[in-house]
């Protein structure tokens, strides 16, 4: 619904002030994007893994949709049509930093604590999110998506839910980061 409600032919702000969407292609490639991100936030909750189909389809299908509609990488008050391989490039881009940077907090993570500190699934889900949304997309929900996970962690701590070595699910933290972005 937020989606759809993001969309109109004005560029006036929308419903809730979220940002207007003019491009009608968008809308349903932003629904495909949301699909997986609510796919893999219960996936995650439920069995603390986020699907191939999920992260690996959502790297293909941000690449694919780039390539075919590039304005989904297109700067602010652009209007003209941009080239199939501005789309592409800002994609990959995206998914590279995306999987590169939490690929080397996992890495470090496995480094100092002698074990797996972060699960592959979530490396590869903010690859996915760089190649829908783009580079920037990438660090903006790195530092949400941990200041959520951070506050969830230490609350259920406090309230004695989990203890200080329980493991929780990081995919639906950075779903919902990339969703408010």
């Amino acid at each position: 619904l937020l989606v759809w409600l993001k969309f109109g032919a004005s560029p006036d702000p929308r419903v809730l002030g979220l940002a207007p969407m003019t491009d009608i292609w968008l809308v349903p490639i932003y629904w495909v994007m949301v699909s997986g991100l609510v796919l893999g936030t219960f996936v995650d909750f439920e069995h603390m893994i986020i699907p191939d189909r999920v992260t690996i389809g959502g790297i293909v299908a941000g690449l694919l949709f780039s390539a075919l509609v590039p304005a989904l990488h297109a700067p602010p008050g652009v209007a003209e049509p941009l080239p199939f391989y501005y789309g592409l490039w800002q994609s990959f881009k995206g998914a590279a930093i995306g999987f590169g940077l939490l690929w080397g907090v996992a890495a470090l993570g496995r480094l100092i604590f002698k074990r797996d500190a972060m699960g592959f699934g979530d490396v590869k889900l903010l690859g996915a999110i760089g190649a829908f949304l783009g580079w920037h997309a990438v660090l903006f929900t790195i530092m949400i998506s941990s200041l959520f996970g951070a506050l969830v962690g230490v609350s259920m701590i406090a309230a004695g839910r989990k203890k200080l070595q329980s493991r929780i699910p990081y995919g639906p933290y950075i779903a919902l980061a990339a969703l408010i972005w």
